[in-house]
């Protein structure tokens, strides 16, 4: 969840510094994507893939 963090705050809205549970984080982040679906609906949403961390160089 660490490695996810900065972006599922920003995607949330908020704050880097603003101390939630991890599930709170990924609930406010969905809810805000839900609603920018329902706003725009002919807008395409793009969802970067998000790169699994690795361990070796």
């Amino acid at each position: 969840v660490r490695a996810f963090a900065p972006r599922l705050r920003r995607a949330a809205g908020l704050a880097p510094r603003d101390r939630r549970e991890p599930a709170e984080v990924v609930d406010a982040a969905c809810v805000r994507l839900v609603a920018r679906l329902i706003d725009r609906p002919d807008e395409t949403v793009r969802v970067r893939p998000v790169r699994e961390p690795t361990d070796g160089p």
